[in-house]
């Protein structure tokens, strides 16, 4: 695995010298992939995306339901309380009454429930006899009925790693959520498109014990799913969720990461903030801190906010906005206290501002602790906080807005300082590009599940599970070790396993007695390469390549003109015999390669050269001359042997 530097310049290598056995790290994955389906889940819809302007559009307004059990969940609560105005962008062709709650679902989807059986096999799972419908309530926003319909398919499954197994939890069928167009204020924005797509969501127990395991396994899954060839590809058709804690802390899942290169600086830094919200926490409790205790003294300060002349205050002012300071006594050094690379404690209180009072124009609060060149200076902030009375070793936060969001702001402030003395706080993040996070909600519990009255259950039988299992493709581990008996290198054998040629390496391997090794490399490596050229690479069907990789075969064009060669069968659909005769590519013999080989020497030996250099630089004369009619590994061993009989003249 490349390593690289992330994250504000710290190099890699210090994440990677860490000891997170020692902190007891753990992480498990929740995998979504978009399933291949003609139809929607639960409505017969088309399951596609669709660009242009909307049909209509709505607005509808969240509000939380109790569970079963009579309570609320904590992840609704908090939704609720931003007050978003949600706006749902509609499309005729794709959306229907169903989406919008108007109308009982169908019934689901028979082709995506049996790809969801398959994929559960493949890994390993024990297919349950009665398929469920549960509602999993979403408030954010995403689904216009304020839930998902979901299904348990498969439990108690696993995937080889290493020396063990990684155990899978469950797999579910469901539901996929609307596209968020924009977020801004109180108003959201989503494009019902993708809106009821079926997808699985496969659960892993957390077995993994360092970042890079987490990577690894994440691409064994998607290996996994994809070998099936029914799951969907592309930018949006696959979402993944990372849960990490370490010893002491407790579960945070990272939420919607886009890609699996992020994966492990994103847990390895998780894992370090935990450590440090866990630091945070003993040094409040070292100073009698408890959440009970803790004091607070709330100022309306607008009337003299006019005093601290600064960049961040400016616009805030000149839109007439209420401003508040909450003093937190004894905190005078700890909102300062560094969590993540570049984000101290602060933070962890701006983002909860930002997310639950809706004050998403940033800088939203503003600190003593942390001045920088936008904030009031150290004198400014002296002289107002002697004017407010603030006692020498409290924390400071400034925080500004209309009236209900301040009041809100103001209460996330006070409830943010109270949880550091838990330490790690159940909730959900973000994914930043540099690989650390922010706050995005409460973690959900429990209480969002409850069942679907509109459904019936459906029963799954033995018989119906053994005519799938009969025809499972051959899972990614398994085509790895068959891979590796041909002799392919391990990056070989993981960039085909990424690749949507395997069944074309396997079928021109079979076919055509060419070094599977020249095979894979086409196929894995020179194919990207053409495609990023601008060269269309569909036109190519597996016949074609065997067609291609026979003429190599019979020696009809050398190893070096291979990739010229696929581009040239793309554009021109003729045999490749008459695309070479047409194009003058015809192989040499030995004696003519020799014949080549005296006469360069002849006229252009430098002989000033060491051995290497010589031979490089006559090598390059050589097959500038001979380039598309010898193979370079020839040309090579004639050249050494040319070169050493000179020597022993």
């Amino acid at each position: 695995m490349r390593r690289r530097e992330i994250v504000l310049g710290i190099p890699w290598e210090y994440f990677k010298d860490f000891d997170f056995t020692q902190l007891g790290f753990k992480c498990g994955l929740e995998v979504h992939y978009q399933l291949n389906t003609k139809k929607k889940l639960h409505c017969r819809c088309p399951a596609k995306m669709v660009d242009g302007e909307p049909d209509a559009a709505t607005i509808r307004h969240m509000r939380p339901t109790l569970s079963e059990l009579g309570e609320y969940d904590g992840t609704a609560l908090m939704e609720f309380k931003t007050r978003k105005e949600v706006v749902y962008l509609l499309y005729d062709e794709v959306v229907c009454t169903y989406e919008m709650d108007d109308t009982p679902p169908f019934l689901i989807n028979r082709e995506a429930l049996d790809i969801a059986i398959e994929i559960a096999l493949m890994l390993n799972c024990h297919i349950v006899d009665e398929v469920h419908i549960t509602r999993k309530q979403y408030l954010d926003g995403s689904i216009p009925t304020g839930f998902q319909r979901t299904a348990v398919v498969g439990i108690n499954g696993y995937i080889p790693y290493k020396d063990r197994k990684i155990g899978v939890r469950h797999l579910t069928v469901e539901e996929d959520a609307c596209r968020e167009v924009s977020d801004v204020g109180h108003r959201i924005t989503f494009k019902t498109d993708r809106l009821g797509i079926p997808l699985v969501e496969v659960i892993t127990e957390p077995h993994m014990r360092t970042p890079w395991e987490v990577e690894e396994v994440a691409w064994m899954i998607g290996r996994t799913l994809r070998a099936t060839g029914k799951v969907r590809r592309g930018i949006g058709s696959v979402r993944q969720d990372i849960n990490v804690s370490i010893d002491g802390g407790t579960r945070v899942e990272i939420k919607g990461v886009p890609r699996i290169g992020l994966f492990a600086p994103l847990t390895a830094i998780e894992a370090l903030r935990q450590k440090a919200l866990l630091e945070l926490r003993e040094e409040l409790l070292s100073r009698g801190f408890t959440a009970e205790n803790m004091e607070f003294r709330v100022m309306d300060v607008g009337s003299e906010i006019s005093e601290l002349i600064c960049d961040a205050l400016s616009k805030p002012i000149k839109s007439n906005m209420k401003f508040k300071m909450v003093e937190a006594k004894g905190w005078d050094d700890l909102l300062a206290f560094n969590v993540q690379p570049g984000k101290p404690f602060l933070h962890e209180i701006s983002e909860r501002v930002r997310v639950i009072a809706c004050l998403d124009r940033l800088p939203n609060i503003l600190s003593p602790s942390l001045i920088t060149s936008i904030t009031p200076d150290e004198v400014q902030w002296s002289k107002f906080l002697k004017k407010h009375s603030v006692e020498e070793r409290s924390g400071i936060i400034l925080v500004w807005g209309d009236e209900d969001d301040l009041k809100t702001a103001v209460d996330e402030i006070m409830i943010r300082m109270r949880e550091a003395t838990i330490g790690v706080v159940n909730e959900t993040r973000q994914a930043c590009s540099n690989g650390t996070t922010d706050f995005e909600r409460i973690l959900p519990g429990p209480n969002r599940m409850y069942p679907d009255t509109d459904h019936p259950p459906v029963p799954i039988s033995n018989e119906h599970i053994k005519g799938i299992e009969v025809n499972l493709p051959e899972r990614p581990w398994e085509r790895a070790e068959r891979y590796r008996r041909l002799g392919l290198s391990e990056h070989l054998v993981n960039e085909l396993l990424d690749s949507k040629y395997q069944d074309t390496f396997d079928r021109v391997a079979s076919e055509v007695a060419v070094n599977p090794t020249i095979i894979a490399k086409a196929l894995a490596e020179d194919i990207k390469w053409i495609r990023r050229e601008g060269y269309d690479t569909e036109k190519l069907s597996d016949e074609r390549f065997v067609e291609i990789f026979r003429a190599y075969e019979r020696g009809l064009f050398p190893r070096d003109i291979l990739p010229s060669v696929i581009i040239m069968t793309i554009e021109d659909s003729r045999s490749i015999e008459v695309i070479l005769r047409e194009k003058g590519i015809e192989m040499v013999n030995k004696s003519e390669i020799a014949s080549t080989v005296r006469e360069v020497i002849k006229a252009n030996n430098p002989t000033h050269l060491n051995n290497d250099a010589r031979f490089r630089y006559l090598m390059g004369i050589i097959m500038r001359g001979l380039f598309g009619k010898a193979e370079g590994g020839k040309v090579a061993e004639i050249l050494k042997d040319s070169l050493r009989n000179l020597s022993y003249r």
